[in-house]
C-alpha cells in the first residue's frame, strides 16, 4: 500500500498537483505491473494504492523500482512527491470486485501510516517469506516494535534499506504522538509567552530561548512543543542535553530523539541530515548552555541540509547561528510593593505558580487575607523566578510563610531539596547559578563579581568604573556586560536604554565567588564621574527630578559601592 506524505499540501500550493498526482499513480502503477503485481479498481483515496502480488518478494522488487522512478521522475518546480509505503503478506479477500478486504489489508494500512515519505516499511511475515529471494543490493532492517492500532500484539516493524533509496535507517512515524512525552506538573502562566514563541518559530526556522537557569526556558519549550505539534506531521523530537559532558555527544542525542539507529562506520551528522531532509520535523535542544559550539555546528548543518524543519533551543546564552531569533525569556508576574488586595496579588503568575506548589507540599494551604502581603514578598525577592518559587513554595511543608519570608535572608541553604531525577545544578538555587558562573570567561568573571556591588540599576559608565581595571580595559567593559545579559540573567532596562542590573539572587552571590583585585584602577574612577551620576539625597522620602521620579535607586547603589570601597579594593577610602 502507498500514500503520499503531505498530498493536501501539495494541492495547496501547486498549480501542478493534477498532473503531479496523475503522473505518481502512473510510475507506481508501471512498477507493479513489471513484477506481476495487480491493482484493485475501487481502492485508495486519489493519493494511495493498493496492489497484491503472488509472492513477497515480488512486492520488494515493485516498491524498490517504484520508490526508483520517484525519486528520479523530474517534478515541476514546486512540486515534491515523497511517498510512503508498507508490505504486509497475509490472506485477503476481494471484498467487492474492485475492492480486497481483511485483517491484511487493515494491517498494511495501519504499517504504511508509520512511514516517512520515501521510506518503505515491511511486516515480519514479509521478512521471513521474501528472505531468501530479495533483489540485489536489498537490506531488511528492523526499526521499531509497535502495538498497530486495533491489533492485540505487538508488531515488529522493519525497513527497506538500498543504496537508490533517499532515506537512511530512520525512526517509524507516530503521527498519533507528538515525541516529547508527557510533563507531571501543569505550567502555571505564560500564555503570552507560548504565543509568542510559537508565533516566531513559524516566521522562523531557529529560536533561542534565552535566560538564567531556574527561569522556566525547559517548561516553556516543553509546552510550545505542544502547541504546535500538529504542524509537524513528522513529529517533535526532543533531545535533552543536560547529562552529556562532551561536544561529540550531541549528533547521536539528536538522531537518538528522531529515533535513528545509528549505523556503524557512517557519521551520525551524514545520518541525521538525509533522514531529516525531507521531513517537516520540530527538533527542540534543551540545555544547550555547556555544549554551544556543538549544538551551533549541529545545528548549522541540520537547517542547511533538511529545509522545511524548525529548530528551538534553549540556553543560558545565544547559539550564534545564522539566523537564529533569541528570545530572552521574562520573569513570572509579579505584584507591585504595596499591592494588598487579595484578589490582584493571586492573579500574578508568580504567586499562582509559588500557592500551585505550596499546596503540591502542603495541600491545607491557601492564599488567604492574612498571608498574601507576605507570599507577594516573598515572590518579589525571588525575582519571579519559577525555581526559586517552586523550592521555596516546598518549604510551606514544615515553615508559615512568615517564617520562609524572614529565612530568604540565607535563601541558598534555605532553597535547596528539588526533585531527585533532575540532574545536580537544576536542584538548588545555589547550584544553579554556580554552573552559570562557572560557564564564564574570567573576564566575565571578574566583571560579574565586581559589578555585584550594586544594589540596584546601574548605567554603563558606572559599569566601566567599577569594573575596569589593568587586568581589563574599560572599552572592553560593555561588550562584556553584554555577554553578562546574555550567560548570567542581568537585564538591560528599557529607560534609560543604558542601564542593567544583576538579579537579586545572583547579586548576592556575587561576593561569594572571591574578591577580585583591582591592578590599577580604584573607586576614585567612580568618585570622577559626574557629580549628578553618583550624588543621592540624603532622605529616601525628599527630594523628586524633574519628571516626578525619586532616586532610591541610586541611593542604594551609591551606599552599596560606598561600603565595596571602604572594605576592599580601595584602600579604605570612602567615595
Amino acid at each position: 500500500m502507498t500514500d503520499v506524505e503531505g498530498s493536501t499540501r501539495l494541492w495547496r500550493e501547486s498549480t501542478e498537483a493534477a498532473a503531479v498526482m496523475r503522473r505518481h499513480g502512473e510510475l507506481i502503477g508501471a512498477a507493479v505491473a513489471r513484477h506481476g503485481g495487480v491493482q484493485p479498481l475501487e481502492q485508495g483515496e486519489g493519493d494511495s494504492t493498493v496492489a497484491a502480488f503472488v509472492r513477497a518478494s515480488d512486492a520488494v522488487a515493485a516498491a524498490l523500482d517504484a520508490q526508483r522512478a520517484l525519486s528520479t521522475e523530474p517534478w515541476p518546480d514546486g512540486a515534491r512527491v515523497l511517498v510512503r509505503m508498507a508490505i504486509h503478506t497475509g490472506e485477503a479477500s476481494l471484498r467487492t470486485a474492485g475492492a480486497y478486504g481483511g485483517s491484511a489489508i487493515i494491517r498494511c494500512a495501519r504499517l504504511r501510516a508509520l512511514a516517512h515519505g520515501g521510506q518503505v516499511v515491511v511486516s515480519t511475515a514479509t521478512k521471513e517469506v521474501a528472505a531468501g529471494a530479495l533483489p540485489p543490493g536489498v537490506m531488511i532492517a528492523e526499526v521499531g516494535s509497535v502495538r498497530l492500532d486495533g491489533f492485540d500484539n505487538r508488531e515488529r516493524v522493519h525497513q527497506l534499506c538500498h543504496p537508490d533509496l533517499p532515506a537512511g535507517i530512520r525512526t517509524l512515524r507516530r503521527p498519533s504522538s507528538t515525541g516529547i512525552g508527557s510533563w507531571p506538573t501543569a505550567l502555571v502562566g505564560r500564555v503570552s509567552e507560548r504565543e509568542e514563541v510559537a508565533a516566531l518559530l513559524a516566521q522562523n526556522r531557529l529560536v533561542t530561548i534565552a535566560g538564567a537557569g531556574g527561569a522556566g526556558k525547559t517548561r516553556l519549550a516543553y509546552a510550545v512543543g505542544e502547541d504546535i505539534a500538529a504542524d509537524y506531521p513528522d513529529g517533535v523530537a526532543w533531545v535533552d542535553l543536560a547529562r552529556l559532558s562532551d561536544g561529540v555527544q550531541v549528533p547521536s542525542a539528536v538522531a537518538a530523539a528522531c529515533g535513528l539507529r545509528e549505523v556503524p562506520g557512517a557519521a551520525t551528522m551524514d545520518l541525521l541530515t538525509r533522514a531529516l531532509a525531507e521531513t517537516r520535523t520540530l527538533i527542540v535542544l534543551d540545555n544547550c548552555e555547556h555544549l554551544l559550539d556543538a549544538c551551533a555546528q549541529a545545528t548549522d548543518a541540520l537547517l542547511r541540509a533538511a529545509p522545511h524543519i524548525r529548530v528551538l533551543a534553549t540556553a543560558r546564552e545565544p547559539l550564534g547561528v545564522a539566523g537564529e531569533v533569541t528570545w530572552r525569556i521574562p520573569p513570572l508576574a509579579l505584584p507591585p510593593e504595596g499591592e494588598r488586595d487579595l484578589e490582584r496579588v493571586g492573579a500574578f503568575d508568580a504567586v499562582r505558580l509559588f500557592v500551585a506548589r505550596a499546596r503540591a507540599a502542603a495541600p491545607t494551604f491557601r492564599l488567604a487575607a492574612d498571608n498574601a502581603t507576605t507570599v507577594a514578598r516573598i515572590c518579589r525577592r525571588l525575582d519571579g523566578l519559577p525555581l526559586a518559587l517552586e523550592l521555596a513554595a516546598a518549604r510551606v511543608r514544615a515553615l508559615s510563610v512568615d517564617r520562609l519570608a524572614d529565612a530568604l535572608d540565607d535563601r541558598f541553604r534555605l532553597l535547596t531539596g528539588g526533585a531527585r531525577t533532575a540532574v545536580a545544578r537544576q536542584r538548588t538555587l545555589l547550584a544553579s547559578i554556580e554552573w552559570s558562573h562557572d560557564l564564564l570567561d574570567e573576564s566575565e568573571r571578574v566583571s560579574f563579581r565586581r559589578l555585584g556591588v550594586f544594589a540596584a540599576p546601574f548605567d554603563l559608565d558606572a559599569a566601566e568604573a567599577i569594573a575596569a581595571g589593568d587586568d581589563l580595559d574599560p572599552r572592553d567593559v560593555r561588550d562584556v556586560l553584554a555577554r553578562l545579559v546574555d550567560k548570567t540573567g542581568s537585564s538591560r532596562s528599557s529607560v534609560p536604554a543604558t542601564r542593567a542590573s544583576l538579579p537579586r539572587c545572583v547579586r548576592d552571590i556575587s561576593p561569594g565567588f572571591g574578591a577580585v583585585p583591582r591592578r590599577g584602577g580604584s573607586t576614585a574612577s567612580w568618585r570622577r564621574l559626574p557629580c549628578s551620576r553618583r550624588s543621592t539625597p540624603t532622605r529616601r522620602t525628599s527630594r523628586r527630578r524633574s519628571n516626578g521620579r525619586s532616586k532610591p535607586s541610586a541611593h542604594r547603589r551609591s551606599n552599596c559601592c560606598t561600603r565595596w570601597s571602604s572594605t576592599g579594593e580601595a584602600g579604605g577610602r570612602t567615595t
